[in-house]
């Protein structure tokens, strides 16, 4: 574990469950045989991807510890069938499991087990309600993080959790429009792997720092992250995250001017991604971003296409919803030739999600276009009141280039 070595850790967890199963039957062999089948549980699924085998892994570990009064023995197994729920897009029996993991957490009273519950928490939140539900699950999170006592974590396969909530944390608060505090939440993220040494937190940071990066426009930043994350990647054979870092590296390419190279390298990522059991949660916006990278390169057509296959593989939750729209109107103009109506139809529709969610750097974008459209038509000036009104409201991230066009196009330059 501290190596990262799962693949490794699997071929070991197996001949200690022959072990263990040899030795005579007591309480402290069937805890030691409950914990070892959940992490090697949760081993399959950062080795082998989201396979069947992993998901009955699971549930065999948790049917197992059903009839156990320890729950904190039963914790684990459920956080994580709860994590494959999420990952196969199941809501609601995300919700559910999440609320079972928070009973269990606050009755122990163990910031170790509030942190994993309050972060389950906050993601399935993120799906049904608004996004200041969420965040404030995540800075619970954060803080449970904090007050424990120890770096080791019972019961933990992956990345380190404070790694997780701080990463999360920042993409939420950026969606929100809480800038700053999420650039803040995403250096502890990749400094925590740092510190940690441990490669797989690492990899996960790495990869959210990367997604990061590319929703703030900072393409520099991109390419060095996305270097760094393949070669992690492919030195621990971590494969989804070596695909993901290849999609992105190829992202960066082609906004730096090499779209030939650059769109082959997310070929290359997509190819491999493909081949794997991946979660169908991230599909959708995997597709943006090579829809994205073809754009930049200049083939529109394409580019529509991709994000087509993005639309209809959209959940009807999926809070990338918004930001979808908003990249079809875009497309949409850059068409020859182009569709300035259809185009507002798609910007009207991001916002309407976005506003819904309180996702208001989404909302803000989606105004931003729509206040350029409409600048010298009949709803010109309510669109213009409705964004600075937006724009007004933040409090931090005066920097972004979201704001910035924003201000430009309410002549607050």
């Amino acid at each position: 574990e501290a190596r990262g070595d799962y693949r490794r850790m699997l071929v070991l967890g197996a001949d200690l469950l022959r072990v263990l199963s040899e030795l005579p039957e007591t309480p402290e062999r069937k805890h030691d045989e409950l914990t070892l089948q959940t992490n090697l549980a949760r081993t399959q699924l950062a080795v082998r991807g989201f396979t069947p085998e992993a998901e009955r892994a699971m549930l065999d570990a948790l049917a197992r510890v059903e009839s156990t009064t320890d729950e904190r023995l039963r914790f684990p197994a459920l956080r994580s069938l709860a994590t494959l729920r999420l990952m196969r897009t199941e809501i609601g029996p995300t919700i559910e499991a999440a609320g079972e993991l928070m009973e269990i957490a606050e009755k122990e009273a163990d910031p170790a087990l509030l942190t994993d519950a309050h972060l389950l928490s906050g993601i399935s939140s993120y799906w049904v309600d608004d996004l200041p539900v969420a965040i404030a699950h995540l800075d619970q999170a954060i803080a449970e993080f904090d007050a424990t006592t120890s770096g080791f974590v019972e019961f933990r396969i992956g990345p380190n959790p404070g790694v997780v909530v701080n990463a999360v944390s920042a993409l939420l608060r950026w969606r929100a429009g809480l800038a700053d505090s999420a650039v803040t939440r995403m250096t502890r993220a990749v400094q925590l792997a740092r510190d940690l040494d441990h490669p797989y937190s690492l990899a996960y940071a790495l990869h959210h720092a990367a997604v990061f990066d590319l929703w703030r426009g900072d393409v520099p930043a991109l390419a060095v992250r996305t270097r760094e994350a393949l070669e992690l990647a492919t030195t621990h054979d971590y494969p989804v995250w070596q695909a993901l870092a290849m999609v992105l590296g190829g992202a960066a390419t082609v906004a730096s001017g090499d779209a030939g190279g650059g769109l082959t390298q997310v070929e290359r990522g997509f190819t491999l991604y493909a081949g794997l059991s991946t979660p169908p949660v991230f599909w959708a916006h995997l597709l943006m971003i090579r829809s994205d990278a073809y754009a930049r390169a200049g083939k529109v057509d394409q580019a529509i296409a991709w994000l087509q296959e993005a639309e209809m593989s959209l959940e009807a939750q999926d809070p990338v919803g918004a930001d979808i729209a908003i990249a079809h109107g875009d497309l949409l103009l850059l068409s020859t030739p182009s569709d300035t109506v259809a185009a507002e139809t798609y910007f009207e529709r991001g916002l309407i999600l976005a506003t819904a969610r309180g996702a208001h750097m989404v909302e803000l974008e989606a105004l931003t276009r729509l206040a350029t459209l409409r600048a010298t038509g009949p709803d010109g000036e309510d669109v213009r009141r409705r964004l600075h009104s937006v724009a007004a409201s933040f409090t931090e991230g005066f920097d972004t280039h979201q704001m910035i066009a924003a201000r430009a196009v309410l002549g607050d330059v």
